[in-house]
């Protein structure tokens, strides 16, 4: 019998192929795998138990643009979503980044006065007032009085 391979989905799910036909999978749970081959079922507590050879699925490039939502960026953006809480459109600056930022112009309120941020963290606009988000530089105190 050909040698059975298992592609990796998960760290706890595998698919198992023989001469890249799909014939069951494996699952792991509470230190136990489970096989399944068509009708049969087995369970084993070491994976060496089961003759197989595991491959890898390749990674897919994280996904990454200049915008979130067509709002604007300063620079690349990973993990964009649309915030429904704050109707925002966030992301992070790395792919493992657990800072958010929000995309587009913000007019946010800071000691009295309205100043312009371009992509803001998350908290910034948690912890002031704020208008937006905007796609293009809104006028604030400063430019009517300045610009």
């Amino acid at each position: 019998m050909d040698k059975i391979q298992a592609k990796t989905i998960t760290d706890k799910f595998w698919l198992l192929h023989v001469k890249n036909k799909k014939v069951g999978m494996m699952t792991h749970n509470n230190n136990i795998y489970t096989v399944k081959i068509g009708n049969d079922i087995g369970k084993f507590t070491d994976v060496k138990d089961f003759n197989i050879s595991y491959t890898e699925l390749p990674k897919q490039p994280p996904i990454m643009d200049d915008n979130v939502h067509d709002y604007p960026t300063d620079g690349p953006a990973y993990n964009g979503v649309w915030n429904l809480k704050f109707n925002l459109p966030l992301y992070t600056d790395d792919v493992d980044s657990k800072s958010l930022h929000a995309a587009g112009y913000y007019k946010i309120k800071i000691d009295g006065l309205w100043v312009n941020e371009f992509c803001p963290k998350l908290i910034i606009l948690c912890r002031n007032n704020f208008e937006g988000p905007f796609k293009e530089k809104p006028s604030t105190q400063f430019d009517r009085l300045f610009g």
